[in-house]
């Protein structure tokens, strides 16, 4: 599990990093994970464009509250994502393109300027599962992963956590495109909120919260690519108000560095 380090304000973080804020234990496969690989996929080629991570996550499609239809992937799925996760930050990218085709992702070699990024996104075209958007730096400047689990409710976390990852030259990215209220399957993490309802009545947290889930694409990203970084250090967004009288739309990072085995 995550372990929570105090929380920071981002100009302290950013000095700490070196970085003027103006500076623009893997579970085990499931059993069927195999069958998984063996299934029919669409043919995909590792997908080559030009152009910016932050207008990339801008535009992002996402999957909203009101709709109720968010599904968890599946053990198998789970599984499969786990293999194509280790295959991309091994740089067989093509394999990796091979096997997110089969979960209807496609991998884009992205280059935004001086910086490179291997972007995993969910396929244009199909009904969108809300599984999430990941980025991976080659060759990162500097050893931080930026995550963003609630970039809906939490305003603009997505686009901030872009923001340090292309100005920071991080190691990664990786973004929530669920509403965290987009089921009413509970996720089983122990705590409420108030997020999914009115702000006095507190409800368990939903399997569509990447903040408080394990049975998700977002969270097999977040182990894979901090176990391939010893140095990785993890860095989640969150803002907690959204009223038009507060201007403050980030007010906490917490630092994780799960254990690693």
């Amino acid at each position: 599990m995550q372990c929570w380090l105090p929380a920071f304000s981002l100009p302290l973080l950013l000095l700490a990093l070196g970085c003027s804020p103006a500076d623009d234990a893997r579970p085990a496969l499931a059993p069927d994970a195999a069958a998984a690989t063996r299934g029919p996929a669409r043919r995909s080629l590792l997908l080559r464009q030009s152009g910016k991570l932050v207008g990339m996550v801008r535009t992002l499609r996402r999957m909203d509250a009101q709709s109720r239809s968010y599904a968890p992937p599946s053990e198998a799925q789970l599984a499969l994502a786990r293999i194509a996760f280790d295959k991309l930050v091994d740089g067989a990218y093509r394999p990796a393109a091979e096997l997110f085709a089969v979960l209807g992702f496609d991998v884009v070699d992205l280059r935004d300027g001086k910086r490179r990024y291997l972007v995993v996104r969910e396929t244009m075209g199909r009904p969108i599962r809300g599984w999430g958007f990941f980025a991976l730096d080659p060759s990162p400047a500097r050893p931080y992963l930026l995550e963003a689990p609630h970039p809906v409710n939490d305003a603009r976390t997505g686009l901030q956590a872009a923001r340090l990852t292309r100005r920071l030259g991080a190691r990664g990215l990786i973004l929530s495109t669920a509403h965290r209220c987009a089921t009413p399957e509970l996720s089983g993490c122990s705590g409420k909120t108030t997020a999914c309802g009115s702000k006095r009545r507190w409800s368990p947290y939903r399997v569509s919260d990447m903040g408080h889930t394990e049975r998700s694409l977002f969270h097999v990203a977040h182990v894979t690519f901090y176990d391939s970084s010893p140095d990785l250090v993890v860095i989640q967004l969150h803002g907690f108000d959204r009223r038009p009288d507060r201007r403050l739309h980030l007010s906490l990072i917490h630092i994780s560095e799960p254990t690693r085995q």
